[in-house]
């Protein structure tokens, strides 16, 4: 069952981090993939959050991501709208240039 979650969450990855410009919130980065699967079915963000795949200091490192802002205050204004649960990870504004880059290893 949490292969078939994990399926539907990548597929929401080539959909929503897409290049360009604009801010995304980071909820949070882990280097295991499961606990952020666990972590997004949890918090119900099945369809509200994404993630993609980096290599950090020669570590798999999976970066959790939602929404997508025209400006940085848009998204520092969306993290009070984040459950409890969610907030307390200190998500931080993360402009997509970035995500992009991590991205491309």
């Amino acid at each position: 069952m949490a292969d078939n979650k994990d399926k539907k969450i990548q597929v929401a990855v080539q959909k929503t981090v897409s290049p360009g410009e604009g801010f995304t919130l980071q909820l949070m980065g882990t280097h295991d993939k499961q606990s952020l699967i666990d972590f997004i079915v949890a918090n119900h963000l099945e369809h509200k959050a994404t993630y993609y795949h980096r290599t950090f200091d020669s570590q798999d490192w999976y970066v959790l991501v939602s929404g997508r802002f025209a400006t940085q205050n848009e998204a520092m204004q969306a993290i009070v709208a984040l459950p409890e649960s969610v907030r307390k990870m200190n998500p931080w504004v993360k402009p997509l240039g970035l995500v992009k880059k991590e991205m491309q290893g």
